[in-house]
């Protein structure tokens, strides 16, 4: 059955392919539209723009572990080669939206914060 009502954040995840990236501490999705300029002397002083292409980012940070179901190195290995990968941002509950499609890994960065805090990962993904 489908969420209803406000959308615990807990719920959002990123997956590649139908794998989950485990232990995410947060998700995000993002969707620009470029525009062309039409402005011409006939626009009265405004500025005039019709839609252009447009492109997606999917990023997420994780604790790093090397042991989950699909953690940094799986994406190392991803970024290494340099394939695309279907990606998919939402809930892996039945029914509700997620918003998917194939891109390209176009950042992954690792952090070790100083001394007794948790080692995180970082990553982005673009189409």
């Amino acid at each position: 059955m489908a969420t209803t009502g406000i959308v615990n954040s807990r719920l959002l995840v990123i997956q590649v392919g139908t794998v989950t990236v485990s232990c995410l501490t947060d998700a995000t999705f993002s969707i620009t539209r470029n525009t062309r300029d039409t402005t011409c002397k006939d626009s009265g002083g405004w500025s005039n723009v019709l839609a252009a292409s447009a492109s997606w980012e999917m990023s997420g940070s994780a604790l790093f572990s090397f042991d989950g179901t699909y953690t940094y190195d799986d994406l190392y290995a991803l970024i290494v080669a340099g394939a695309s990968a279907t990606v998919k941002w939402g809930s892996t509950v039945t029914g509700d939206t997620v918003y998917s499609g194939t891109g390209l890994l176009t950042s992954l960065e690792a952090t070790s914060p100083g001394t007794d805090e948790n080692a995180t990962y970082s990553f982005t993904f673009m189409g």
